[in-house]
């Protein structure tokens, strides 16, 4: 009897450790994972921004006077034949001297933060034999500065294109001027001097960043 009563005792306690063991299991499938938080992936903003768009503050006039042309104005010269366009806060002038066939243009720099006088010239002149561009260049030094040029002409220039035409860059004609650019062109020259002031010895990088742009507005109309 007693061996009995031991027998179900001990049936009873398997069975209540075999519950709570069953009970366990499935409250640790059914009970919710836990996750350990992972910070978010930082994605920086220069992403997907490429050379063409990131520019330094410092290389930037303003975007309406140096990049935007859709705000600049267009100045004619129908007798001289030819058109730029120029910034509309810039100033511009043109006038003729005694003696001159046409009107000498100047467009002059309003430049932030950059206070030096410095401005584009435009001077047009007949060249009704078509001289080559190394007499032109010599012509133009004994005029300005009252004596032959001592060397070649020929070792100063350097080809660039205007307008799609051809046009000589030199830095040998004296003056407040860091170059002069030659177009000789339908029995004209036009020259385009880059100018500052007197006590410089050469114009601002934004100067000449800003003689390029307004140089690549240049066209050639039909004047004579």
């Amino acid at each position: 009897m007693m061996r009995s009563k031991w027998l179900s005792l001990g049936t009873g306690l398997g069975l209540l450790l075999l519950l709570v063991a069953f009970a366990l299991l499935v409250s640790r499938r059914s009970a919710p994972m836990m996750t350990v938080p992972v910070a978010a992936p930082v994605v920086s903003s220069m992403v997907g921004l490429t050379a063409s768009t990131v520019v330094s503050t410092s290389q930037v006039i303003s975007a309406s006077q140096a990049i935007t042309h859709s705000d600049w104005l267009t100045f004619t010269d129908p007798e001289a034949g030819y058109s730029i366009q120029y910034p509309a806060n810039f100033v511009v002038s043109s006038s003729k001297s005694k003696g001159e066939a046409y009107n000498t243009t100047s467009i002059t720099f309003i430049i932030p933060n950059v206070k030096a006088y410095q401005e584009m010239h435009i001077r047009v002149e007949p060249n009704p034999q078509n001289l080559e561009i190394e007499v032109i260049v010599e012509a133009i030094y004994q005029r300005i500065n009252g004596r032959a040029l001592d060397v070649k002409a020929a070792n100063t220039l350097e080809q660039i294109n205007v307008a799609k035409v051809t046009a000589y860059k030199t830095s040998i004609l004296p003056g407040s001027t860091d170059f002069h650019i030659l177009l000789p062109y339908n029995k004209k020259v036009y020259n385009f001097a880059l100018v500052h002031d007197l006590g410089a010895v050469e114009s601002s990088p934004e100067a000449k960043a800003i003689f390029f742009q307004l140089l690549a507005t240049f066209q050639l109309t039909n004047g004579e």
